[in-house]
């Protein structure tokens, strides 16, 4: 008897009549659907009807046939495994039921193991959208015929063999390269272009073996696309990883022009102008470095998928709060970016709390400690807060060693009174020794051993001032 009332509970709840509020969002949420699928038609192939049921022509209706079948395989997987108790087991059924083309391509972002996933699938989505030649065509994401389910596996089998020859040449040639047995001999050995590229993502104890890659890469291209990855990966060595000497900003300029004369530039833009803000950062040239990571991060929207865009906006961020306050209308923008594509990825217990000031602070620091390096015909740039911050500070740890009055420093310094420092939070002096000692102060609260009248008096000075 109970439990026919609760059934008759839930039957009544599932078929009331629905409020207005409710029958509101119903029709918003269609109305969203359905403005989505048709500028989705419009975008994917303009020449077709939003009415055409053709998959082959219209594409759209693939995206909406995919969705279907994942809903049906999900709730299929938790119908079989709910018994179980466990979403691992339904996650396992899914994945194991579905056909090759879905389980080891088009849905390798839910199907993959790898912890990495954003970096994992953007490699594959990148190695579609760099291909020339294709803009013009539109692939099937779903098989339309008995035809297509063959072609997209062979495809499959193919790419598979393909990564498998490729590791079969890659492990031993690092294995030697790392061991140094003749590093120059080996890397003449190998003729494939891609797989002594792979060879360079690994650390050696002798740095030349990189020099040596880069080389042997030189040697054996042969296309467009095969001169830019070498460019990219030279830049990329000389500015991020070797010390710069004399030569370096010699290299550079012919690098970057280089890159900027080859037929795929257009592809990979937004490394190049990375790598260009670099070099203008290590000539002491910020300004310009900003706009040229704002022209990359631009280009980012149409070219490139993954964590480059959160990368580049976080390098922008750091650059334009490097001597200036926070100014959260202007600078949003770049936190945005960084939260949208992995800028916060991997680095979120250095930033702690993730707030805007509080990153801010951190890309600060980041900036002059490890963005920033200049070439060494150049005068070394600093943080112009560091310098007001030194200079009280020196006169202020000889009062406190001399237990004299802070007066005496305060005096002394007065134009640093009020006078707004030159980094995010644009404190003067005197607000930031306030914020440490109330720091300082609810820390000891928490404490739990006695402090003494002494040391709290102390801090309480700073208050006072």
């Amino acid at each position: 008897m109970k439990n026919n009332k609760i059934s008759y509970k839930k039957l009544e709840i599932r078929y009331q009549i629905p409020s207005t509020k409710i029958i509101r969002q119903r029709l918003l949420i269609a109305r969203a659907i359905q403005e989505g699928y048709e500028q989705l038609v419009k975008f994917l192939t303009p020449t077709v009807d939003k009415l055409c049921l053709d998959l082959n022509q219209n594409k759209t209706l693939q995206l909406v046939q995919l969705y279907n079948d994942v809903y049906n395989r999900t709730l299929d997987a938790h119908i079989k495994k709910r018994d179980s108790g466990s979403l691992i087991e339904e996650n396992k059924y899914f994945v194991e039921n579905l056909p090759p083309f879905l389980r080891y391509d088009l849905l390798l972002s839910v199907t993959s193991d790898n912890k990495d996933v954003t970096s994992f699938v953007s490699d594959r989505l990148n190695s579609i959208f760099i291909r020339s030649g294709e803009e013009g065509r539109l692939d099937n994401i779903l098989p339309t015929s008995e035809d297509d389910i063959q072609l997209m596996e062979k495809v499959i089998k193919e790419e598979g063999q393909h990564s498998h020859n490729y590791l079969i040449q890659l492990e031993p040639l690092v294995e030697k390269l790392t061991q140094g047995k003749a590093p120059f001999r080996q890397l003449q050995k190998v003729n494939d272009f891609e797989v002594v590229y792979g060879a360079m993502e690994y650390s050696y104890p002798n740095q030349n073996i990189w020099e040596m890659i880069i080389k042997r890469l030189h040697e054996l291209e042969i296309s467009s696309e095969q001169s830019m990855k070498r460019i990219l990966l030279e830049l990329e060595y000389h500015l991020l990883f070797k010390s710069f000497d004399s030569n370096t900003e010699g290299k550079i300029n012919i690098l970057i022009n280089e890159a900027k004369n080859c037929d795929v530039l257009e592809y990979s833009r937004a490394l190049v102008l990375r790598f260009e803000a670099i070099h203008l950062i290590a000539q002491n040239k910020l300004s310009e470095a900003e706009k040229k990571l704002n022209l990359a991060i631009d280009n980012c929207k149409k070219y490139s998928f993954g964590k480059l865009r959160g990368s580049l906006a976080k390098d922008a961020f750091s650059l334009a709060i490097a001597n200036q306050k926070l100014i959260p209308n202007n600078h949003e923008k770049y936190f945005r970016d960084m939260a949208y594509w992995g800028g916060f990825e991997g680095v979120t217990d250095k930033f702690g709390k993730i707030d805007i000031y509080n990153v801010s602070r951190e890309l600060h620091e980041y900036f002059w400690k490890e963005l920033y390096k200049c070439y060494p015909s150049y005068q070394p740039l600093y943080a112009s807060c560091l310098h007001d911050v030194e200079k009280f500070n020196r006169d202020f740890m000889t009062c406190i060693k001399d237990d004299q009055p802070i007066e005496q420093v305060l005096k002394k310094h007065k134009e640093l009174k009020k006078k707004q420092l030159k980094y995010p939070q644009a404190d003067s002096i005197m607000m930031l020794m306030m914020k440490v000692s109330y720091e300082t102060l609810a820390k000891l609260s928490r404490y739990k051993h006695p402090i003494s009248i002494e040391d709290i008096n102390e801090i309480k000075k700073f208050q006072k001032v």
